[in-house]
């Protein structure tokens, strides 16, 4: 299955209403997480599918949608411009970590008391890391960098 066919599965089965399961309605300990997901009213754009339970506010999904935002200090065209499909498709990811109640299954609590994505597989970068751990996880755009959990061919 393609990623954005992958995406689109996820943020479709995270903008259902809250789920009974306290690990599918959640917000991350991050930056721009709320504490708790609940409704909010207006979302910008890609992000909209939350609002009836969201992790992030109307002015987060505002900025996910600029050019240049404070929620990552990143620009979108730092490569040159970005085609549309695939900014579109960096909106749409930025949405699903910023507002989704429902990743808790991915969050990792162990690192600096904030929330980390643990095998998402969306959009990932691999390189070699020489660890004993196995290989470095790096999201497009720089939000973190994750560490295999798994041992090595598992």
């Amino acid at each position: 299955m393609r990623a954005g066919q992958v995406l689109l599965v996820l943020l479709a089965a995270s903008a259902v209403m809250p789920a009974k399961d306290p690990l599918l309605n959640v917000c991350m300990d991050a930056k721009h997480h709320k504490t708790k997901p609940g409704p909010e009213g207006t979302l910008h754009g890609q992000c909209a599918p939350w609002k009836d339970n969201a992790c992030c506010t109307a002015n987060t999904s505002s900025e996910a949608h600029r050019d240049q935002s404070y929620l990552y200090n990143f620009n979108w065209n730092h490569c040159g411009v970005m085609p549309p499909k695939c900014k579109r498709h960096f909106i749409q990811d930025t949405c699903l970590y910023e507002c989704s109640p429902n990743l808790g299954p991915w969050i990792d609590q162990g690192h600096l008391h904030l929330s980390y994505w643990v095998w998402t597989g969306l959009c990932l970068l691999l390189s070699s890391a020489g660890t004993a751990s196995g290989l470095s996880l790096t999201l497009l755009g720089g939000r973190q960098t994750l560490r295999k959990k798994h041992p090595q061919g598992s």
